[in-house]
């Protein structure tokens, strides 16, 4: 593969062409769309890749969770932030967010990759709301840090 060649994920690779006309009319109505990946994908640590595509065309990065949530939470949160990317504003890698999910727990943004393209992992928290690497009990840190060199 050429270095400057960029690499689609598998859902896009392989999409019929109603997959792709439905990507495209989501594209110009919602500025994004995602994919919800839950057969072993190798783009992420837990096997688990929910990822957006196209938010990366309107000035921010394009987002991903590595750890299981139902398809209407993920929707969510990512309408969430599409929503502020497309209002301006920028998210950068190691932003710790308290204003996307409920009950007083925060997320923490950082700098990832997916099929060779950077994105924000969304760092979801551990039961305890522990989003650092550190501190994060071990099944939730290796499904959302193990892949990535982490900072505290």
């Amino acid at each position: 593969m050429d270095k400057h060649e960029k690499r689609e994920c598998e859902c896009c690779h392989s999409a019929p062409f109603a997959a792709a006309e439905w990507e495209a009319k989501a594209l110009m109505e919602y500025g994004f769309y995602m994919h919800y990946v839950t057969d072993h994908d190798p783009q992420s640590p837990s096997g688990f890749n929910c990822h957006t595509h196209g938010l990366d065309l309107i000035g921010g990065f394009d987002l991903q969770i590595t750890v299981p949530l139902k398809p209407e939470i993920a929707s969510a949160i990512f309408h969430d932030l599409a929503s502020r990317t497309k209002s301006g504003r920028k998210f950068s890698d190691g932003d710790i967010l308290d204003d996307v999910l409920s009950g007083g727990y925060k997320c923490r943004l950082v700098l990832a990759e997916e099929c060779e393209r950077p994105v924000l992992r969304i760092i979801m928290p551990d039961p305890k709301g522990s989003i650092m690497p550190n501190d994060m009990d071990k099944t939730y840190r290796d499904a959302q840090y193990k892949d990535i060199s982490s900072r505290e």
